[in-house]
């Protein structure tokens, strides 16, 4: 009898847990909403603050300029590989399709 009280409080426990991790993950779910449109209020503040000063835009366009140069091969480099998976993935999708149509013919 014991045995049988022992399985049914493990298994409480566990349905127990299992609500309560339903709602911590609710809770986070939450708690990250909250913070990203708080900030998101605080940067659009901010953006147009500093986008109406045309000495901070000016700022940013030397600072991505400088990153753009000293980082171009990386850039270039990046860019080729990108292009050519985008190749691959159209190559990959175009047999994808033959092989249903042949499969839909036979």
């Amino acid at each position: 009898m014991t045995q049988t009280t022992d399985k049914m409080t493990a298994s409480t426990a566990h349905e127990s847990a299992k609500e309560m991790s339903n709602f911590e993950m609710v809770a986070t779910g939450v708690t990250t909403g909250i913070i990203a449109t708080a900030i998101m209020q605080t940067g659009r503040g901010v953006v147009t603050l500093l986008a109406k000063n045309p000495a901070v835009i000016f700022g940013a366009g030397v600072a991505t300029g400088y990153f753009v140069r000293k980082y171009r091969k990386g850039i270039l480099l990046s860019a080729h590989k990108v292009a050519a998976q985008g190749k691959d993935f159209a190559i990959h999708q175009k047999k994808h399709i033959d092989d249903l149509l042949t499969c839909e013919d036979d």
